[in-house]
């Protein structure tokens, strides 16, 4: 009754973009008008800000087949997701993964952070984010990496990553210690 006070009169409910397929820990969906707790199965809409706390994490499988996994203490917003455009994530902080599929052709999707942009299609990378830096790590397929107010632009192939300071352009592509990219891994994924 609340959501439909506060989508007006006839305005239609959104369309959820994908639903919580697994989680540990308590998860929140946060829209301007409401709060949610998500749990196993619940939608997530498009303009959801997923916020997780210090041992929580969440993944989201979307309706392409798609999936990100957003780790412990993170805020991701889903922008845009939706079958036959450009999907967008704005990662506030923290950490996410982010499996795409080829099943409608490809989709370009961004995750956006404070001193990085990842552009992919069709491929797995893992994003983290703090104030001051962005990591970008890719785990198959091609990305490219840009940074606010510069013209560079770096290309990553499966196991490369790139380090963005803030104000700065990406790092070049090279091969990450074992050590980090495994607490990346770590850090995203669910069992």
């Amino acid at each position: 009754m609340l959501a439909a006070t506060l989508a007006g009169p006839g305005l239609a409910e959104p369309s959820p973009v994908g639903h919580v397929d697994a989680q540990v820990g308590e998860v929140l969906a946060q829209r301007p008008a409401e709060a949610r707790e998500l749990r196993h199965g619940m939608p997530v809409f498009r303009d959801d800000a997923l916020i997780t706390g210090i041992r929580a994490k969440v993944r989201i499988a979307f309706d392409d087949g798609s999936a990100m996994t957003v780790g412990p203490e993170t805020r991701v917003e889903v922008e845009r997701f939706a079958p036959g455009s450009a999907g967008l994530f704005d990662l506030i902080y923290g950490a996410v993964r982010v499996l795409l599929t080829d099943s409608d052709g490809g989709r370009d999707v961004s995750v956006r952070a404070r001193t990085a942009t990842a552009s992919v299609r069709s491929t797995g990378l893992i994003v983290s984010t703090d104030p001051q830096t962005t990591g970008v790590f890719v785990l198959e397929g091609r990305v490219s990496v840009s940074a606010p107010g510069h013209d560079e632009t770096v290309g990553l192939q499966a196991g490369q990553g790139s380090d963005i300071p803030l104000g700065e352009p990406p790092g070049r592509a090279k091969r990450w210690p074992p050590a980090r990219v495994e607490a990346l891994r770590a850090r995203t994924r669910i069992e």
